[in-house]
């Protein structure tokens, strides 16, 4: 089935979201659907590619796992009921000598 390319649409938009629509089409010296239109275009990923390459997603995903490691292991010496991370990071009060 072929639509027609000029067939009017349609968004649902309150009064401050219009306004926001309108205000920046006319910001940009377009009209509301070519302004509509260019943002759509603006978001596609088959256009635009994901701004990390897939070495970077993989070296930041194996980043996250190791501080998730990090955090486990600081979990684990704190144990229930001890003095929590703010207490477990201070650092231990000499005693003083008489």
């Amino acid at each position: 089935m072929i639509e027609d390319p000029k067939r009017p649409r349609s968004l649902s938009l309150n009064a401050a979201e219009r306004k926001t629509v309108r205000d920046a089409a006319a910001a940009a010296g377009k009209p509301i659907s070519e302004y509509v239109l260019d943002l759509v275009a603006a978001d596609d990923p088959g256009r635009h590619p994901v701004v990390l390459t897939p070495g970077e997603q993989v070296e930041l995903r194996d980043g996250l796992r190791e501080v998730r490691g990090y955090l486990r292991t600081v979990k684990a010496a704190l144990g229930e009921g001890g003095p929590g991370l703010a207490g477990a990071l201070r650092p231990p009060v000499r005693e003083r000598g008489g």
